[in-house]
């Protein structure tokens, strides 16, 4: 999803919705948004695009205080597919996608410890102890944002420099 088409109705419609719900939201609108939702039995990423130029985009990927990006080549042309059940929107030619991600051999076994880190990812910044408060939010599955459970996984990543302040988490996009 292009992140102009982002509409705060989009992240509403997940909050408390007893079929597939919003459990996590990472980054801000303007860095790299991603949105976790979960039906139960699987969770699925919504990693929203930026334009770079005319050839290019980015996703942002997201690694404890870390923000990635991740680049692809320009594509317009969406179609909707068919996934357990549910409608998507996934490019029409995917099969490029998944080899600008995962490389030629994308269909080949690999190794064991193999992750989202081992993609070719380019760190983009790093998140301070005050911004990054603002760029994780884990809801629960009624929909309330989950204060406590985002303040532990923040101070699981923090330093010695300090704690995670809760007057830093808002439920903003």
């Amino acid at each position: 999803m292009f992140i102009e088409d982002f509409d705060i109705r989009l992240k509403r419609a997940f909050l408390g919705n007893r079929n597939i719900w919003l459990k996590t939201m990472l980054g801000v609108e303007d860095e790299g948004l991603e949105m976790k939702v979960y039906n139960g039995f699987f969770n699925s990423d919504i990693f929203f695009l930026y334009k770079f130029n005319k050839t290019h985009m980015w996703s942002g990927y997201h690694g404890s205080t870390r923000l990635y990006k991740n680049w692809y080549s320009i594509f317009n042309d969406i179609c909707s597919a068919e996934m357990f059940g549910l409608r998507v929107l996934i490019p029409c030619d995917p099969l490029r996608t998944i080899i600008e991600d995962y490389g030629k051999n994308w269909s080949l076994p690999i190794e064991i410890g193999y992750g989202w880190d081992s993609l070719r990812h380019n760190e983009w910044k790093v998140y301070d102890k005050n911004k990054w408060p603002k760029s994780r939010k884990y809801y629960d599955y009624y929909g309330k944002l989950n204060l406590n459970g985002t303040l532990e996984e923040m101070n699981n990543h923090v330093g010695e420099d300090g704690i995670i302040r809760t007057d830093l988490i808002s439920d903003d996009v």
